[in-house]
C-alpha cells in the first residue's frame, strides 16, 4: 500500500506543468600546439572522470529498476501495472543524484583544460519543457 501511494503521488506531482530544464553545453577552443602533452594529461584525466559518471548512473539505473520490477511485480490490477509501468527507467537517463559528480568532474577537466591554455564558454540550453519558458 505504500508503494502504491508513493506511485500515486509521483503522478500528481509529475502531472503538474513542469518548468523548463536547462543543461550547461561547453565549447572548447583549442590550446597553442606546445601544449600538447598538457592536454593529453586532461584527456587522461577525462576519461577517468568519465568513467566514475557512468559507473554512478549505470548503478542508479539498476537500482531503480529494480525498484521497478518490485512494484509491477506486487501490482494485482491492472491500473496499477501500467503505472508501474510509467515508471520504467530508461537507461539513458541521467540520474539526479549522480548529476553533482558528473558536474563536479566535468569542472575539473575544464580547470585542467584552462592550465594548459585552452578557452572554455560556458552556456545554458533549454532541453526539456521549453515551450513553458517564458
Amino acid at each position: 500500500m505504500k508503494t502504491l501511494t508513493s506511485i500515486i503521488s509521483l503522478l500528481l506531482v509529475s502531472s503538474c506543468s513542469q518548468e523548463p530544464v536547462y543543461e550547461t553545453k561547453f565549447t572548447y577552443t583549442a590550446a597553442p600546439t606546445s601544449q600538447k602533452a598538457c592536454l593529453e594529461s586532461c584527456d587522461s584525466l577525462s576519461k577517468e572522470l568519465e568513467l566514475s559518471c557512468t559507473t554512478c548512473t549505470k548503478k542508479e539505473y539498476k537500482k531503480r529498476l529494480t525498484e521497478y520490477y518490485e512494484t509491477a511485480l506486487s501490482c494485482a490490477n491492472t491500473t496499477c501495472f501500467d503505472i508501474a509501468k510509467s515508471l520504467k527507467p530508461e537507461p539513458t537517463e541521467h540520474y539526479e543524484n549522480c548529476t553533482h559528480a558528473c558536474d563536479d568532474d566535468k569542472a575539473k577537466f575544464n580547470t585542467c583544460y584552462k592550465s594548459c591554455g585552452g578557452t572554455v564558454l560556458e552556456s545554458k540550453v533549454c532541453v526539456s519543457n521549453c515551450e513553458t519558458e517564458k
